[in-house]
This record gives structure tokens, C-alpha cells and sequence, in this order.
């Protein structure tokens, strides 16, 4: 399968190329600074560009047959959404180009979701306290994806971790996975990546944990 995968160089977003590159999928890597990606396979094609640039992303887009994407908030209070906007474009280029099936990287707590435990519920809301703004630009890319007559996936892990991949991982539709805290870059790739070709959780936003 082509893949175009948004983020590439970020800490899961390698993670999810390298493993899209392990499964045989032909891989596209939109990157701003190809240096940073730090992946050389005959499979790998770099298409150089920002998410916020609609033209860039167009040609990220072009030939693929489905989307990945792992990207990151604004980096400063004075930076624009990267999120929403970013995510926009990249919707806005999949329906041009006739593009259907997308993953996506979220957050749990982005939607106000409950977490099954009292120790949850206060750790998301010190979250959400502590990080307003990417919590905002998480919600108004759900948001938009909701918007969309398109095969997505949102996947909202709760807090990340370098561990390694185990492959045992829970999964649940409403709320968070009760009593789960952490969860390796490593087995969120993999979930990500399952779902290029699995239609369980289309148009579903799953919560992810340990």
C-alpha cells in the first residue's frame, strides 16, 4: 500500500515508518527538514514541505492510498494551530485527490472523555489544565475529522512512552482503558498501522493504553 505518513520524523512517527516500511508498504515521508529523518529504505520516498502549505500537501498526498499522522501542536503561543490546520489541508487534499482511508494520532482526555478511575480523572484534568492549548488544538482537529465523509481513524493513546513494542495493549471505543496510564510509541505505531487495513474502528476514535 502507498502511504504518506505526516510527522515522519517525530518520536512516533519514525516508529510508524520504520514499521510501515517493515509491514511492505511503500512508504512517502513528509518532512520539513529531511535531515531528521534518519531512514533509508528503497521503499521510502521524502517529499519535503510544511503541513500548513495546502500546495505542499497536495503533493504529499498525490498517489497515496492512504494517510498517516503523527504531528505535533504549535510550538509557541504566537505559532498558528498546526492541528486543525494542518489536518484541514490534509482532508481538504485527500478529497481532491480521492484519498480515503486515514489515521490519525490524538490524545486521551482530547474530548472530554471520562477515564474509568479517580486517579484518571484527576490526572486529565491537571492535563488539560497544564496544556490548554494542545488540548484546544487536538479537539478542533477531532473535530474537523468528524466533519469528514472519509474513512478515519482517530487514536487517542494516553501518555506516551519510549518502551519497547509488546503487542498487548487495550483497546476501548467510550472513555479511556480503566487503570491504564502508560503506553509505548512502539505498540501505538503498531495499533496505527493495523488500521491502514482494518475497518473496526472506521469513523471511531479508540482510547489506547497498557
Amino acid at each position: 500500500m502507498n502511504v504518506v505518513i505526516f510527522g515522519a520524523t517525530g518520536q512516533t512517527g519514525r516508529l510508524l515508518a520504520g514499521r510501515a516500511v517493515a509491514d511492505g508498504h511503500t512508504v512517502t515521508a513528509f518532512v520539513r527538514d529531511p535531515a531528521r529523518l534518519n531512514l533509508t529504505h528503497d521503499s521510502v520516498r521524502i517529499v519535503q514541505g510544511d503541513v500548513l502549505d495546502a500546495a505542499a500537501v497536495d503533493r504529499g498526498v498525490a498517489g497515496q492510498q492512504a494517510v498517516l499522522v503523527a504531528l505535533g501542536t504549535a510550538t509557541s503561543r504566537s505559532s498558528p494551530p498546526v492541528l486543525p490546520q494542518g489536518i484541514r489541508h490534509i482532508l481538504d487534499a485527500m478529497e481532491k485527490l480521492g484519498v480515503r482511508r486515514i489515521v490519525v494520532l490524538s490524545a486521551a482526555g482530547a474530548i472530554h472523555e471520562p477515564a474509568g478511575s479517580l486517579i484518571g480523572s484527576v490526572g486529565l484534568m491537571l492535563a488539560r489544565a497544564y496544556l490548554p492549548r494542545v488540548y484546544a488544538e487536538h479537539r478542533a482537529m477531532l473535530e474537523e475529522l468528524r466533519k469528514r465523509d472519509l474513512d478515519w481513524v482517530a487514536v487517542r493513546p494516553v501518555i506516551l512512552t519510549n518502551g519497547p513494542y509488546t503487542g498487548r495493549y487495550r483497546v476501548v471505543v467510550n472513555g479511556i482503558p480503566r487503570g491504564g496510564y502508560r503506553i509505548s510509541r512502539a505498540d501505538v505505531a503498531d495499533f496505527m498501522i493495523r488500521q491502514l487495513t482494518s475497518d473496526e474502528f472506521v469513523r471511531r476514535m479508540p482510547a489506547i493504553a497498557n
